[in-house]
């Protein structure tokens, strides 16, 4: 537990540091202590940093990482970034994100901002964005990742190494390459051949020989319910297939894991009598937050009110019958649920 302790103490002082050398315009200093930290730890900083500083923060970070702890933010810091970054800057980080990643934040960002986003993307970007937010929200096609390179039965180890020499992916992308999919001329998939074992086989074997049996999932599929199966499976990706059953994605590992956190989020948020707020906490507005709680005011506060026209309609009954005080708690509950609610909110 010292450990734990001395270890937040240690990312405290550096968090301060930064925040300091920012306010003092001292980026030099600044930068390097930024890319001295592991992409995580930045990521977890410019959580905490004030939002006057994170556009200037980010602007410090080496590009890749950059594109990396911008693509893993909550939407509405996104937003933040948005406003505060110059639109060259913008555009380029946007370009270097996942499809998947664009289409997401396309879709949240209001209407004006995705327009000027997506206009900063060359054709074929702007495309795979588009196909993407053409699917279901909750679909397994929203959130996929774009294919890096697809083999064929027939090709040898060594030609498929050299082809994926050649294939250009960010850094923070070159996981999509641990594990490729095995597809037909009709781009129907075979199988999946993982890097490890693509490396270790002789340079005149073929793929069919190395390739291992894979499950697919539809593009219109629930995204939760594939997640499921990545995970449960344990799985490093999940081709994704259209309505004639041709390779059109990849479900990986890391965005199932999110997936998976994200549903888990909304479930504790409902559990609590609450819908999910789909941004960070501090930076939500009063009204989202009371709107957020108000549907099960409304119906714990109406089942507030009934649960007392049942004690006073049965009264006569309750006394004849002590027995049924047991349930009273049971009724009660409901009106200090309605209590918990509303102090809640207003306390927030």
């Amino acid at each position: 537990m010292s450990d734990l302790r001395s270890a937040e103490a240690v990312f405290t002082e550096q968090e301060e540091e930064v925040w300091d050398l920012l306010r003092a315009k001292e980026y030099a200093t600044a930068a390097e202590l930024l890319r001295d930290m592991r992409g995580a730890t930045v990521e977890r900083l410019l959580d905490r940093t004030p939002p006057s500083l994170m556009p200037v923060a980010l602007r410090l970070l080496d590009k890749d990482v950059a594109v990396e702890v911008f693509g893993n933010m909550e939407p509405s810091l996104q937003w933040d970034l948005i406003d505060g970054l110059a639109d060259e800057h913008t555009q380029d980080l946007f370009s270097q994100l996942q499809s998947s990643t664009q289409a997401r934040l396309v879709d949240e960002v209001p209407a004006e901002v995705a327009q000027r986003l997506l206009a900063s993307l060359g054709e074929t970007q702007r495309n795979a964005a588009g196909k993407i937010l053409g699917y279901p929200e909750d679909s397994v096609g929203r959130r996929m990742a774009a294919v890096p390179q697809e083999l064929t039965p027939n090709m040898s180890v060594a030609t498929a190494l050299n082809i994926i020499r050649d294939v250009t992916v960010a850094e923070h992308e070159v996981d999509h390459l641990s594990v490729l999919p095995v597809g037909s001329t009709s781009h129907k998939v075979l199988g999946l051949v993982h890097l490890p074992k693509l490396v270790r086989a002789e340079p005149d074997e073929l793929i069919s020989d190395i390739m291992d049996p894979t499950e697919t999932v539809h593009a219109h599929d629930d995204v939760e319910d594939a997640a499921r199966t990545v995970v449960h499976d344990r799985v490093q990706a999940l081709p994704v297939v259209d309505e004639a059953d041709r390779l059109i994605g990849m479900l990986t590992m890391a965005d199932a894991q999110q997936v998976l956190e994200e549903e888990e989020s909304e479930d504790s948020f409902r559990s609590g009598g609450a819908e999910p707020l789909g941004q960070p906490y501090l930076s939500t507005s009063v009204m989202h937050l009371v709107k957020s709680r108000v549907t099960w005011l409304l119906v714990l506060g109406i089942g507030a009110v009934l649960t007392v026209q049942v004690l006073d309609y049965f009264e006569d009954t309750l006394a004849a019958m002590v027995v049924l005080t047991l349930f009273v708690p049971l009724l009660t509950g409901t009106g200090g649920n309605t209590g918990n609610q509303a102090a809640t909110t207003v306390t927030r």
